[in-house]
């Protein structure tokens, strides 16, 4: 049960920051922000994917790795849409990092509920 609580916790927490974070011209790469839980009892992943396509290109990737233009400190990618220059680059798995921290506590605190209930 605590394993679990992390689990879903974390997973929700990613999805709901990766929704916030999503770049947006019509609202398509938020829409297809998903996320999955293990349907085991005790899961051991959740997982937080974003599948969005144009004309079978799924780019929310190279929204990702910020494949574009260089800024002038020549730095790749400034802008993920023609005309403005909203940074898109790392928007999925700054979703991730900004809770990372806060996930391992609540795992390490998890084990330590789990060891004093069944006794190591």
């Amino acid at each position: 049960e605590p394993w679990t609580r992390v689990i879903r916790r974390a997973t929700a927490d990613v999805y709901e920051r990766a929704q916030r974070r999503a770049p947006v011209l019509h609202g398509t790469l938020r829409a297809s922000i998903k996320s999955q839980i293990d349907a085991k009892p005790v899961p051991l992943w959740g997982k937080v994917t974003a599948q969005a396509e144009n004309k079978g290109f799924r780019y929310g990737f190279a929204l990702e790795a910020g494949k574009g233009r260089k800024n002038a400190s020549g730095e790749q990618s400034i802008t993920h849409y023609r005309g403005t220059q909203r940074r898109t680059r790392r928007w999925f798995f700054g979703a991730w990092t900004g809770i990372r921290k806060r996930v391992a506590e609540e795992l390490q605190a998890a084990a330590r509920e789990i060891e004093q209930k069944w006794g190591r």
